[in-house]
């Protein structure tokens, strides 16, 4: 026979209670206690999850996107950088884009069953995000480092542009730098609903015991004895005299 209760709503208790036979010869329960416990509950790393904002930094994220695919397009024209040369900064602004759609649509549909499925979600691109901005940082960094590659670029108009070009490399180095940030953020708040809640299982059962029967009475039967024929022999009848009527 089997017993289910819940304790609370991250603990549920399930007792099996198989048969075993005792001294009487009758069967009797011994309780196995299966539990299984969950150190948060679902939904509370859902509300955790709410708490890093994920809102407000996905609408972030979405114009950091925005913003660097514009001046990648301005830069890869006009530039002379090797950042804008790899399509590095393409790359990583969709990656940005998709990661601030998924981070608002989780907040939006926190209520739905795909709500854990969105976070889930998130917390991938985010920690892709996070990858692409490091990334971004690099080679911003080395461009700044080495400047443009035209060096021919003398004269003082050549100058102001290149002043210009170093201008617009560092504002999308400063965006690498946030969005790095707002990744791990966000990584670390979805990681706590997909990570440190998954349901911890703790199984303990009491072993069976097995009692040895009850001894049976020992019977005794009594077998037959030959007794000896003469001892129940019996005397013979006397044979009553003949009945004589008188005369």
């Amino acid at each position: 026979m089997a017993t289910v209760r819940a304790m609370n709503p991250s603990t549920i208790v399930i007792q099996l209670q198989p048969l075993t036979q005792t001294a009487t010869g009758t069967s009797s329960s011994v309780p196995v206690r299966i539990q299984h416990v969950a150190g948060v509950s679902p939904r509370q790393g859902i509300q955790a999850f709410l708490k890093g904002q994920p809102k407000a930094l996905g609408t972030v994220q979405i114009m950091i996107g925005v913003l660097t695919f514009l001046l990648g397009i301005l830069c890869t024209i006009y530039g002379n950088y090797i950042f804008f040369f790899t399509g590095v900064s393409y790359v990583a602004s969709l990656i940005y884009i998709t990661t601030g759609l998924l981070s608002i649509a989780a907040e939006n549909k926190i209520n739905s069953p795909s709500a854990l499925c969105l976070v889930r979600a998130s917390l991938g691109m985010n920690i892709f995000s996070a990858i692409a901005a490091v990334f971004s940082i690099i080679m911003l960094s080395l461009g700044l480092a080495v400047g443009p590659t035209n060096r021919y670029c003398r004269d003082f108009y050549c100058y102001n542009y290149t002043t210009l070009l170093s201008g617009i490399n560092g504002v999308l180095l400063a965006f690498a730098i946030l969005e790095f940030f707002i990744s791990i953020c966000l990584s670390v708040f979805a990681c706590k609903v997909t990570c440190c809640c998954k349901p911890k299982i703790h199984v303990s059962s009491n072993p069976l015991i097995q009692r040895p029967p009850a001894e049976t009475p020992q019977q005794y039967s009594q077998c037959p004895q030959e007794v000896p024929e003469p001892c129940f022999q019996h005397p013979p009848a006397e044979t009553p005299p003949a009945y004589t009527e008188g005369k």
